[in-house]
């Protein structure tokens, strides 16, 4: 019951019996869920986000009334550097952990101009990073293009002027995290930690409406909202979604 009134049944399945509970774990185990974030095309966290805000009609990321989405990819960088544990916080404090290179060419971008600075506050840290929150945003969709992902396609504008319109290249990336999502809000499976942040981070620029129908959005509020603030985030990214909802969303950036 104490289980139920704190709404874990959204996250974790009850069952009556304990032999009832060793057969679900046995099924689980041998029937995982597969896609998590589609790790055959090694996509990381600002690739994912950037991949499922796409916007293709618009050849950009996903327009928001309130918010200003071209910092979250930046921000996801910072995040997928502290989840590779080359970044720590303490006391809200940022401090280079690794300062090896990644190999990834955004990754190292930000981990470099964090280097400069460290030990720096989280704010310092984003308002730094949220400096070429522009410039990294097209290197991550430049990136998504190396991998055969997006693509530019050539048009005409008013049948004179040629341009390089971005268009999705192969969609079963792009429908591979998409029912990723859907399995995570839709399922019962504690998410992985970058499932749990992208829950996070989606839910609040308002994009689950390309995930999900709306009627399945009404349906999974409570899930999304306990997933938003699932433990498995750790207090440090807890912090630094928090900030970022300061900096990138809430606030004009001055």
């Amino acid at each position: 019951q104490i289980l139920s009134i704190a709404g874990l049944q959204n996250l974790v399945p009850i069952t009556k019996t304990v032999a009832e509970a060793e057969a679900l774990c046995t099924q689980q185990g041998a029937k995982p869920r597969t896609a998590r974030l589609a790790p055959g095309l090694g996509l990381n966290l600002p690739e994912s986000f950037c991949l499922l805000a796409f916007d293709a009609k618009a050849v950009r990321l996903a327009a928001l009334p309130e918010s200003n989405i071209v910092r979250v990819p930046a921000a996801c960088a910072v995040m997928e550097l502290a989840l590779r544990e080359r970044l720590d916080w303490d006391l809200n404090v940022v401090r280079v952990t690794d300062k090896r290179p990644t190999n990834d060419p955004v990754l190292d971008r930000v981990l470099e101009k964090v280097i400069e600075d460290s030990p720096q506050s989280i704010a310092d840290c984003l308002r730094q990073i949220f400096n070429k929150a522009s410039e990294l945003e097209q290197e991550i969709l430049r990136g998504l293009v190396a991998k055969c992902i997006l693509s530019y396609r050539e048009t005409k504008v008013a049948g004179l002027f040629r341009t390089q319109r971005l268009v999705v290249a192969d969609p079963r990336p792009l429908a591979a995290l998409r029912d990723d999502m859907r399995a995570v809000l839709m399922g019962n499976q504690i998410p992985d930690i970058r499932e749990a942040v992208l829950v996070s981070l989606l839910n609040t620029c308002g994009l689950f409406a390309g995930i999900l129908a709306e009627d399945e959005i009404d349906q999974c509020r409570s899930r999304i909202s306990q997933l938003s603030q699932l433990d498995l985030i750790g207090q440090t990214l807890a912090r630094l979604i928090h900030e970022i909802r300061k900096f990138a969303m809430l606030e004009p950036f001055m």
